[in-house]
């Protein structure tokens, strides 16, 4: 009997521990570690009731006690089995088609870029082969058929401290290239701006203590950075966020979500 009441103790440690903390990314996980831990301790003090009534020789076990045990277990195993198909699956499916859809463009991009250069070097090929054939027949041609042939090549056009065609080319594939980075670093800084908001949204309501929609605490309001800095993985010394929250006066401005987010995304550069 002792041994069921210390896994009581323990159990019930471990869940207040985690309903305070709320440590995981998402909230769906956080909900079913909950259910699992409760479980945990239900299922002890069932036996706890088993036990007890075995030590009474008059009174048999109640069978609903039993029933009670199956019932709540049997519940975390029904969550688990709808966050895994309602929000994890789902959620493997988009991050690949997003994956899939990123290469696409990608492989797009790199066939344009090499189209544009096959071209360039079929120009100048045709260039100088032209031009290597009108100096071989230019004693077979008469002056007015060279003069024609002339005329039908392209021409370059020189200019001082201007490069030739394929030099150009070569500087319009890396300005691509750049710009190919560029629009990756856009979208990086959108998803990284999207998550915090969606943290920031999911764990504002948790620290507004008297439900006003505003922060007023300094210490809720520490808190509540300690944990979104935690859950978006931001590489920062607790005692400088510290600092950085002390320079917050609330009492004069308290912020709701809005301002929040606003101060938190310019304040720690998550975008």
């Amino acid at each position: 009997m002792m041994q069921i009441v210390a896994a009581i103790a323990i159990s019930s440690v471990f869940t207040c521990a985690h309903i305070k903390f709320q440590p995981f990314e998402e909230d769906l996980d956080d909900s079913l570690q909950t259910c699992s831990l409760l479980s945990t301790v239900l299922t002890y003090w069932g036996c706890a009731l088993l036990l007890a009534s075995n030590l009474d020789v008059q009174n048999d076990p109640d069978p609903k006690v039993g029933i009670f045990m199956v019932m709540v277990n049997v519940a975390v195993l029904a969550f688990a089995l709808y966050a895994m198909f309602y929000d994890t699956i789902p959620s493997v499916i988009d991050d690949y088609r997003t994956k899939y859809e990123k290469i696409q463009r990608l492989m797009e991009k790199e066939r344009a870029e090499k189209g544009a250069a096959q071209k360039t070097a079929v120009h100048l090929a045709t260039l100088e082969s032209g031009q290597e054939l009108l100096t071989t027949d230019d004693n077979k041609k008469s002056p007015d058929a060279i003069e024609t042939s002339k005329m039908l090549l392209p021409v370059y056009h020189e200019v001082p401290g201007q490069k030739r065609d394929q030099e150009i080319t070569n500087d319009q594939l890396i300005t691509a290239g750049d710009n190919r980075k560029q629009s990756e670093e856009e979208l990086q800084s959108q998803f990284i701006r999207k998550k915090a908001a969606k943290c920031i949204q999911n764990l504002f309501g948790q620290y507004d203590l008297d439900e006003s929609g505003f922060i007023g605490s300094s210490d809720a309001f520490f808190q509540l950075c300690l944990n979104i800095c935690i859950k978006l993985k931001l590489k920062l010394k607790v005692r400088d966020l510290e600092v950085l929250s002390e320079k917050v006066d609330l009492d004069k401005a308290p912020m709701n979500v809005h301002k929040f987010t606003q101060w938190f995304t310019e304040t720690f550069e998550v975008c």
